[in-house]
């Protein structure tokens, strides 16, 4: 009986020890898994947040080139109609001080042909 009792005793005393050893395994893992997990989603989080800014950025960026750009058409578009009106006025004036030379050369050649 005392023999019975020890393998009795050994196989339960063992299985209880395996079965700490499980839980123990067990315990470690699912810590170690549910830090993975976290680890996951600060990652994941921190990637979509990078995303995220990186396009507000572009976005940004995008918007401050089109105002510059369009600041730079302006001033093209100030100085072609500045320059413009220069040139006009410059041919406006050549031809006016050309129509007062032959009306002058005019006025003087009926005035000798007058009597």
């Amino acid at each position: 009986a005392a023999l019975r009792l020890q393998r009795v005793w050994r196989g339960w005393s063992t299985r209880q020890d395996i079965r700490k050893e499980i839980a123990a395994t067990a315990h470690s893992n699912a810590t170690r898994l549910q830090a993975l997990f976290r680890r996951y989603q600060v990652e994941s989080r921190f990637s979509r947040r990078s995303a995220v800014a990186c396009k507000i950025q572009t976005r940004w960026r995008g918007c401050i080139a089109r105002q510059i750009a369009a600041r730079r058409l302006d001033a093209a578009r100030r100085l072609t109609r500045v320059t413009l009106g220069c040139l006009i006025l410059r041919r406006y004036q050549r031809s006016r001080e050309a129509t007062l030379q032959i009306q002058a050369h005019a006025r003087g050649f009926l005035a000798r042909c007058r009597p």
